[in-house]
């Protein structure tokens, strides 16, 4: 028999659009770039985040942000979200930071 283990949230959920390339698309190159981009993204946060368990890093195919590519959202536990697009390169350190941020907030409030 084998044993249930209830989902434990995570106090902070990260995810990474994946910005996919569509050659159809007025905006393909852009596209492309951008999902390099955001896999650069992906990487980095995982790097700065390492094994810190009350923040969970998920990648997804599309946060809706075509026109500006490199988009993340950053939802709490209790709900509260916010979305990040056009990130620069060494965008990160800029999630990271608001991360934090809104798990201070979260903790006092």
């Amino acid at each position: 028999m084998s044993a249930i283990v209830d989902y434990a949230q995570p106090s902070l959920s990260i995810t990474v659009c994946r910005t996919c390339p569509r050659p159809s698309s007025p905006i393909a190159t852009q596209r492309r770039e951008g999902a390099s981009l955001s896999d650069r993204l992906a990487r980095e946060l995982g790097d700065l985040v390492g094994d810190q368990s009350d923040i969970l890093i998920r990648r997804v195919e599309c946060l809706s942000s075509c026109l500006h590519p490199v988009a993340v959202s950053l939802r709490t536990r209790g709900g509260r979200c916010v979305r990040m697009q056009g990130l620069p390169q060494d965008g990160g350190r800029h999630v990271l930071e608001a991360a934090r941020a809104m798990l201070a907030e979260s903790a006092d409030g």
